[in-house]
């Protein structure tokens, strides 16, 4: 075993690397606590990139929906919001809410957010947590993503500034799953409708979602409801996957397949079969401002592509039907 020293901090590294990640950034961040300029000394650089590619291998993959990388993904997206500027200065003690946050890691991307500068952030979902303890163990791995420096983007201010911010949270705690590290007055998961979430009316200064809206049989509904907690000038971010979600686990379906379905219902498959770009009416006229659109994949439409559709299907804008994937930058009005 190898002992990398740093004045009076040590930092145990070599196979033990390898063999316990969650320890040696554990034994990190707690060397940091005490000393944060140890980490400018060459032989903790070294460290740390020796750590980061190991984290990286192991849960940076944002498919993995427990991973560092996953739980960054709101944060990244806010980053690119017209209004927020470089620092995150509009996120310095906001108070935030993920709604669709889902039941796996309900509430990783929220710590996120906090680590960047925000106050408190609840999640909501309607599914069920699915384990306490992984959720919690995913808090610590964002945590690990940021005092090494590996995740994107890079937070605001020293090491020391990131771990002030979460003063109330024990560490060791979060790193074993034990829910009782985390600080629920400042991060919360709530299995509530929005509406019913207890959240106060105009308290909301930056809301998010990612994958939800074409999952609403009543998108207006959900959205008003969204102006409803927000306060005026909060920002807010929306991913929208159009996609038959069944193309996921069948890689030759069309991907718009479930437009050839009968119509009478609007929902098909979970998905309410609205044009990601259409969203931009339902914000609009529900307060929000449209501050920028990201326009994703896009699927090239035939004739006879549009012809297969079911009737009430056929006469949508072809360039709007054809981008499958968009990301809504708003600002509440």
């Amino acid at each position: 075993m190898t002992d990398h020293t740093a004045g009076s901090v040590r930092f145990r590294g070599g196979a033990r690397i390898k063999a316990s990640i969650h320890d040696l950034a554990g034994e990190l961040i707690q060397a940091l606590r005490e000393r944060p300029a140890a980490l400018e000394s060459p032989p903790v650089a070294r460290l740390l990139g020796i750590l980061s590619a190991e984290l990286g291998l192991h849960v940076s993959q944002p498919n993995n929906r427990y991973s560092a990388a996953k739980s960054m993904v709101h944060l990244v997206n806010l980053q690119e919001h017209p209004d927020m500027s470089p620092g995150f200065e509009q996120l310095q003690g906001a108070r935030c809410v993920d709604v669709g946050c889902d039941g796996l890691n309900p509430v990783g991307g929220l710590f996120a957010l906090l680590l960047a500068g925000a106050q408190s952030g609840v999640g909501v979902d309607l599914d069920e947590l699915e384990s306490l303890e992984l959720a919690v163990r995913a808090l610590y791995t964002v945590l690990c993503a940021a005092v090494t420096r590996t995740s994107r983007p890079h937070l605001p201010g020293t090491i020391a500034d990131i771990l002030d911010r979460i003063d109330g949270f024990d560490v060791e705690k979060l790193a074993a799953g034990d829910v009782t590290g985390v600080d629920r007055s400042r991060l919360d998961f709530v299995q509530q409708p929005l509406a019913a979430a207890g959240i106060e009316p105009g308290s909301v200064d930056v809301l998010v979602s990612n994958s939800l809206l074409e999952h609403v049989p009543e998108p207006d509904a959900l959205i008003a409801d969204m102006a409803e907690v927000t306060r005026p000038g909060a920002l807010c971010v929306h991913n929208i996957d159009g996609v038959d979600h069944r193309c996921y686990a069948d890689k030759e379906l069309f991907q718009l397949q479930f437009l050839r379905e009968a119509a009478e219902q609007q929902m098909a498959f979970g998905c309410n079969r609205i044009a990601p770009l259409a969203f931009r009416d339902y914000f609009e006229r529900n307060g929000f401002e449209v501050r920028g659109v990201r326009e994703g994949a896009r699927l090239a439409l035939s004739d006879a592509d549009i012809a297969s559709f079911a009737p009430r299907f056929r006469d949508v804008e072809r360039d709007r039907r054809e981008v499958l994937r968009a990301r809504f930058y708003l600002r509440r009005r």
